[in-house]
């Protein structure tokens, strides 16, 4: 099995009257059998719109800019902890 953690973050970039990005639903760590499907999701919400960078290891992933982000078939090189930066 594969461990797979999460950390969420938030950066805040505030404006005169909007409301800076909180996380209200945060991703769970999950144990994932090789070459299974593993998905993190996070539910946020600001004043939009909200921008969403996941990383592995505090490395940015390329295109994982959306609410969530899933591993097809996750591979021992997988294994790490994978983190979102949530801003608006």
């Amino acid at each position: 099995m594969l461990r797979l953690t999460h950390l969420a973050m938030i950066a805040v970039t505030v404006a005169a009257s909007a409301a800076p990005p909180s996380i209200d639903f945060q991703p769970k760590s999950q144990a994932v059998l090789l070459y299974q499907q593993a998905a993190f999701g996070v539910i946020a919400s600001g004043t939009g719109p909200l921008f969403y960078q996941w990383r592995k290891e505090g490395v940015p992933i390329s295109g994982a800019t959306n609410d969530q982000i899933v591993l097809k078939q996750s591979r021992f090189a997988d294994a790490a902890s994978y983190s979102v930066l949530v801003r608006s």
